[in-house]
């Protein structure tokens, strides 16, 4: 038998590979090469005398010795877990972190997130990715991103998600723009050109759904892929849009952007942190839990 010593990572690597199916997809996971997981599995396969994988096209899978290795290799990795979730350090805390966030999340607190996440976890590194709901959750649930800090209503089964807490959302116009005197429902909304985010956005499809529920027909005039940008077009007067008066309280307060009260108002937006069912994401939950503990969205009571 070889006297080659293994390490954690040929055991990490090889439950990646396992899960994944492909040695790219476990390098990804990993942040490392598939030269290198390639090599960590032949330096496995030979200390123990056995193949592990079979190699079936860009596929792999495990052979019968692989599937027995599997039971003893989830057992020391949720044993590493549960010392590092109940014993390390928080300096002793390492890796590295993909996190897909939304605008509004990284018009308010993202940044406190982040300076409490470094001074926390000195050796963790984190990866944001800052993009709309839809194209967060498909990079969530195709593996490229650990957690979505995101809004929502309902999840496919099997998906965690705990609460960030709720934001509010109103109707806006530029100081400008003339508009009819009162309250105004739908049918009045439905009359002004109507700027809002691309058709992939949890923004988009709430503002449809609104007009939705009350009978009138949605028709957008203006999609701009940016918040900060859809709220600047709106203080210029083009047209109105639904902003969350948390991330505007200084055009706000400065006039250049007005509430229109409307009937009825629209209902505060959830958002929450997201993450797939994985066993061994013990930095996943601490950084989750670190997401509830910074935000500012309002808490349920």
């Amino acid at each position: 038998m070889s006297t080659l010593h293994l390490h954690l990572r040929h055991f990490e690597t090889f439950f990646w590979a396992a899960q994944l199916g492909s040695f790219t997809a476990a390098a990804e996971r990993l942040n490392s090469t598939q030269s290198a997981v390639s090599m960590r599995i032949a330096e496995l396969e030979s200390r123990f005398g056995v193949s592990v994988f079979d190699r079936l096209n860009r596929r792999i899978v495990l052979t019968p010795k692989g599937e027995e290795l599997m039971e003893y290799v989830e057992r020391l990795l949720r044993l590493v877990e549960e010392i590092q979730e109940h014993v390390a350090a928080p300096e002793a805390v390492s890796g590295i972190i993909r996190i897909g966030v939304t605008e509004v999340i990284a018009q308010t607190w993202l940044p406190a997130f982040v300076e409490t996440l470094h001074r926390r976890y000195v050796n963790v590194k984190a990866k944001f990715t800052v993009a709309l709901t839809q194209e967060v959750m498909e990079r969530l649930q195709g593996g490229s991103l650990d957690i979505a800090l995101a809004p929502g209503i309902s999840f496919e089964p099997g998906i965690q998600a705990r609460s960030l807490g709720t934001v509010e959302f109103a109707w806006m116009a530029g100081r400008m723009l003339e508009l009819p005197e009162g309250k105004l429902g739908p049918e009045a909304l439905q009359a002004q050109r109507i700027i809002v985010l691309p058709k992939a956005s949890f923004h988009y499809r709430g503002i449809e759904a609104w007009f939705q529920a009350h009978d009138v027909l949605y028709r957008p005039s203006d999609e701009c892929n940016s918040m900060s940008v859809v709220a600047m077009l709106t203080a210029s007067n083009v047209g109105i849009s639904l902003l969350p008066p948390i991330c505007y309280r200084s055009e706000l307060e400065r006039g250049e952007l007005r509430t229109i009260h409307t009937v009825p108002p629209h209902q505060p937006v959830e958002f929450f942190a997201i993450t797939m069912p994985e066993k061994f994401d013990a930095l996943n939950r601490l950084v989750v839990e670190l997401a509830v503990e910074v935000s500012t969205f309002r808490k349920s009571i």
